[in-house]
Formats: structure tokens, C-alpha cells, sequence
């Protein structure tokens, strides 16, 4: 799957808006083309302390979907255009999928996939974008894989 570069960009500003937390939310498709369509922007409410596994982090190092936006994502599933792809950013410049990334996007009893979704991890730092890797899961490596790797196609200036 190939992002376009209009709804990269626009990703890539909303990473640099939230920036010190991390952005978070999710794509979904065209349902005439399949190819990735609409960002839907969550409000990572990580600060809040409501998940007990990501206490020892704040919203600089980790995300936590809004309820109401997460309860939007798990419906969308049943609608005619369901998400696609997860994505958040990682302020520290690097565009990998962590091991507790990982850990949360995956069933702890079934070691599946919690969601059918890719996940897209956004590289920024105070000031740049220093690019975006698509995670996909392999059945043959039951992990989620690097499937594509994305470099900014601009400069972008956040004053």
C-alpha cells in the first residue's frame, strides 16, 4: 500500500503541531480505490494516566487514543470505510515500530494482530521530519515488519 504524498505531508504537520506529545490516529481508504484517503486525528490523552501499562511514560514518549476516538475507530470497522492504518509519532526523530508498540498492537493470547491495520510510525523532531516507515504484519514472522519507508518530501519550517 502506498501512502500518497498529499496525505503524508499533511500527517507529517499534524507530528510537528503536537509536538513534544506524540500525534495519534488512524487511515482509512477510499472504498472505490482502496488506497489510503482520510486521516482521522485522536487526541492523545497519555498524560491522563488511564492505562497502567504506559504509566511510566508521558505523552513525549507515548500515546494513548482518546475513548471517544478509540470507541469512532472500533466502529468504523463495521462501516464501509474501516481504518487501514494506526499511526503516531515518535519525537524522538526515529521511525520504528518499539517493542511496546508492538506489544499494544498485538492480541496477548492469540499473538495476532489486535486490529486488521498496518501502523505507521511518523520520525519528528522539534523542528523536522525526518521521515515514516509503514509496519505490516507477516504471518510467516508473526510480528508486525517494516513493509515501506517514506522520506519527507519538503522542508518543513514549524515556527
Amino acid at each position: 500500500m502506498t501512502i500518497p504524498v498529499a496525505l503524508l505531508n499533511n500527517l507529517y504537520q499534524q507530528a510537528l503541531d503536537a509536538f513534544p506529545q506524540e500525534c495519534c490516529g488512524w487511515i482509512s481508504n477510499d472504498p472505490k480505490t482502496n488506497q489510503p484517503k482520510d486521516i482521522h486525528v485522536c487526541i492523545n490523552q497519555q498524560d491522563s494516566e488511564q492505562n497502567p501499562q504506559l504509566s511510566l511514560h508521558n505523552s513525549h514518549h507515548a500515546y494513548l487514543i482518546r475513548d471517544n476516538d478509540l470507541l469512532s475507530f472500533v466502529k468504523s470497522f463495521d462501516s464501509t470505510n474501516p481504518p487501514s492504518i494506526v499511526y503516531h509519532s515518535h519525537t524522538d526523530g526515529t521511525c520504528y515500530l518499539s517493542d511496546l508498540d508492538h506489544t499494544l498492537a498485538t492480541n496477548t493470547l492469540s499473538k495476532q494482530p489486535l486490529y486488521p491495520v498496518q501502523h505507521l510510525i511518523i520520525g519528528v523532531t522539534e523542528t523536522t521530519i525526518l521521515g515514516a516507515a509503514l509496519f505490516t504484519w507477516s504471518m510467516l514472522d508473526h510480528m508486525f515488519t517494516k513493509t515501506e519507508h517514506y522520506y519527507p518530501s519538503y522542508n518543513h519550517d514549524h515556527s
